[in-house]
């Protein structure tokens, strides 16, 4: 369930977007194509413990990540796209 309090999916899903324009914001050279959702998780996990989000935090957004579909892991960044994401969470909504 959720924690309600920190904003939930939505929150999250907004932290992740914030970082990936910080990210492409610092960066002089523009995400590489063999950039994928996987690894760009992996460094936003990697932020967080960074920025000082706690261990809960962490460890429900590391579960979260988890249970992506492999298909959307392995995809490049540069080519995800919304309809992407919708495809995952129906293949998630089907698994629970």
């Amino acid at each position: 369930m959720p924690d309600r309090k920190h904003g939930g999916r939505g929150a999250a899903k907004a932290e992740l977007e914030k970082f990936i324009a910080e990210v492409a914001e610092r960066s002089s050279t523009p995400v590489p194509s063999t950039v994928r959702v996987a690894e760009m998780l992996d460094a936003y996990l990697v932020h967080c413990k960074r920025t000082g989000r706690t261990h809960s935090t962490i460890e429900r957004y590391g579960h979260a990540a988890a249970r992506l579909p492999k298909t959307l892991e392995a995809m490049p960044l540069t080519t995800l796209k919304v309809h992407d994401l919708d495809a995952s969470y129906g293949e998630l909504a089907e698994r629970c």
